[in-house]
Parts: structure tokens; C-alpha cells; sequence
């Protein structure tokens, strides 16, 4: 026990040290803010992963800098990742037939809302960071009508929806592109993160292959 408290008591002098260290070397950023944007590919794992597979989206993030270098800061982020879609050519009424065609387009979808603390390098070639907090995931499955040759979608339903709130861990590097301000810079982004939270009922990529099947619940 008494390691455990010197470890604990150790970190907090380390952490203000090293931004004090900072802190003197940067001179102050006119702004405490920064937008970031990234692709995103999603791998969910375990028996949630077997039933949903890979997806793909985009995530968009808001960062306010506690401290003007902008080592540490409250991060706030909206990710979108679609990890299924189907679409067919059905005809728009049996009374019609096939003279009037229409597609039909599914898509399966989890919005993210996340929010909590990040620590990060600002400067330097290689910029790690780290950031932790709270997420609300939000499952959905939609579908939509549109003629197979207008773009417009004139009619949608949604099949199904839930929500489950999850913690979630992540890091990565900044990597600088262009520009010497870190907060104007162009900056190459790799990072990683992982979520863990309660259940959600879900519909699975086949579900909507024949008729419609009933949501499954799984963990995350």
C-alpha cells in the first residue's frame, strides 16, 4: 500500500514539472482552441465484432487547451462510422410491377458523442497525446426510397435505434505537415481508441437481407 501512494504522490509532481519545463519554452498561442477532423475505421471486437464486422466513417473534434501550450485539454468529439449497407432495385408497388423501379437502401450506423480530458506534446516533429472520458453510442438502422435515377430520397424509415453509454481510452501522434503554429499546423493524425461499455440492442449486417429480423443485444 504504501508503494501504491508514493506512485500516486509521484505522478502529479512529474506532470507539473514537465509543463512548467514547457510552459517556458513556448511562447503564448493567441487562441486556446482547435478542430480536428480524421477518417475513422472501426474493429469492433468479440462476439459485438462478429455480428456488426469492420466500418468506416469520420470523426470531428473540438479542443479547448487548458493551459495556453496546450498541453492540457478538454477534448469534446462527434464520430460517425457506418458498418453496414444494402441496397436493391424492388418495383414501387406490386399493382405497378417493374415499369417503375425504385432502389431501397439500408444502412446500419453508430453515431459517438465523447467528451473528457487529453494530454498531449504540442510541439516537436513526433507529438504524442492521450485522452480517456465518457462516450453515448448511438445504433441505428435506416432505410431509404429513391428513384434509380434521381438522387433525391423521397421517402425513409427508421427500422430501428438504441443507445448505450460506454467509457473509452485512446492515444496517438500528431505529425506535422505544414505550418509552424501548433494550432494552425496541418498535422498528420494516428491514433487509436478503445471503447467498453454496457449493452445495446442492435441489428446485425444480414438482418435485413430477406425479411426483418428481430435486434439482437449485445455487450460492448
Amino acid at each position: 500500500m504504501k508503494r501504491v501512494q508514493t506512485l500516486c504522490a509521484a505522478v502529479p509532481v512529474l506532470l507539473l514539472s514537465f509543463a512548467s519545463y514547457l510552459d517556458a519554452q513556448i511562447a503564448p498561442e493567441s487562441t486556446r482552441f482547435t478542430i480536428t477532423g480524421a477518417p475513422v475505421l472501426s474493429l469492433p471486437a468479440g462476439e459485438f465484432g462478429s455480428n456488426i464486422g469492420n466500418g468506416f466513417g469520420a470523426v470531428g473534434a473540438f479542443l479547448y487547451h487548458l493551459d495556453r501550450p496546450g498541453i492540457f485539454s478538454f477534448r469534446f468529439d462527434v464520430s460517425g462510422v457506418e458498418y453496414g449497407r444494402e441496397k436493391k432495385e424492388v418495383p414501387i408497388s406490386p399493382t405497378i410491377g417493374e415499369r417503375v423501379l425504385v432502389d431501397v437502401t439500408t444502412t446500419n450506423s453508430i453515431i459517438g458523442l465523447s467528451f473528457g480530458p487529453e494530454l498531449a506534446v504540442p510541439r516537436g516533429a513526433f507529438r504524442p497525446y492521450v485522452n480517456t472520458g465518457f462516450s453515448e453510442l448511438f445504433f441505428r438502422t435506416s432505410s431509404g426510397v429513391k428513384g434509380t435515377s434521381s438522387g433525391e430520397t423521397f421517402a425513409s424509415t427508421t427500422n430501428f435505434s438504441d443507445a448505450t453509454a460506454a467509457w473509452f481510452l485512446g492515444g496517438g501522434a500528431r505529425i506535422p505537415l505544414a505550418g509552424n503554429n501548433p494550432r494552425k499546423a496541418i498535422s498528420l493524425d494516428v491514433g487509436v481508441r478503445y471503447y467498453r461499455g454496457g449493452t445495446a440492442r442492435i441489428c446485425a449486417r444480414e438482418a435485413f437481407r430477406t425479411t426483418r429480423t428481430d435486434p439482437s443485444a449485445l455487450p460492448l
